[in-house]
């Protein structure tokens, strides 16, 4: 049957790249796709604004919401890296030890969180799904969102969703379109920074007929052993596909 492929855009914002953001939008749309979308709720990092905050930001997510064009994920709360402790996966993942969450005590983690969510819910946005910026959690995380209400967490190391600390870890091992003989793959875009080449490539590997699935479809944890001895060869193997260079963020 072959992988299934689960499409991710991160970083949406009212200042984002709005004519980078849509193109992609109508690509998914035209393959019939439903990407999962990383929304800030409050954000505070300029990074994510190179252009002014668009009024109707949340009516426009709200109306590709109800029209199923999309599926929703709460991405961190301000996007403001305020602690260097290193997250789970961060060492393994070889990235920045920066974080919104890790090493915070358990009452503020629980604070943000629960602050982001009610900004979404009050503009209509309603989501179980979750996405750390920086890929940084830590345990107090976990507990602070399952607490919170959250059941979905896009993130972790594997081929397959597995459940942890009361949560399904939906993995996100690509930021950019690669093959896979079978799991299931999520493709991380920034669609604040792709460029040409990007869109064609994402284009052409849909066009390829690889086989997409949404995230909600494709969070169904597995505990079969074919499954759990994919996801460990895939960890055990992740060094060399980072000096590969097959894994790694196109960004910090």
């Amino acid at each position: 049957m072959g992988a299934r492929y689960v499409w991710r855009m991160d970083d949406i914002t009212p200042g984002m790249n709005w004519a980078r953001f849509w193109a992609f939008i109508e690509l998914f749309r035209t393959h019939g796709v439903k990407p999962l979308l990383g929304i800030v709720p409050e954000n505070r990092d300029p990074n994510l604004c190179p252009e002014p905050e668009h009024p109707d930001f949340w009516h426009r997510l709200r109306d590709l919401g109800s029209s199923g064009a999309v599926e929703f994920a709460q991405h961190g709360y301000q996007h403001r890296y305020v602690s260097t402790a290193p997250g789970l996966l961060t060492a393994a993942m070889r990235l920045k030890s920066h974080s919104e969450f890790a090493g915070l005590p358990f009452a503020e983690q629980e604070r943000k969180i629960r602050l982001g969510r009610e900004t979404l819910q009050r503009e209509g946005i309603f989501t179980d799904a979750w996405i750390a910026p920086a890929h940084s959690f830590d345990r107090m995380t976990l507990q602070a969102l399952a607490r919170s209400g959250f059941r979905l967490v896009s993130d972790g190391i594997g081929l397959y969703p597995v459940e942890r600390d009361g949560l399904i870890f939906v993995p996100q091992q690509f930021w950019r379109p690669r093959r896979m003989p079978f799991g299931v793959v999520t493709i991380c875009l920034h669609t604040n920074h792709a460029d040409e080449d990007d869109y064609r490539s994402v284009d052409a590997f849909l066009s390829s007929g690889a086989r997409s699935a949404a995230f909600t479809e494709a969070a169904t944890p597995t505990d079969g052993v074919l499954e759990t001895l994919a996801n460990v060869a895939f960890e055990r193997a992740l060094p060399l596909l980072q000096r590969a260079r097959a894994i790694a963020p196109r960004r910090p």
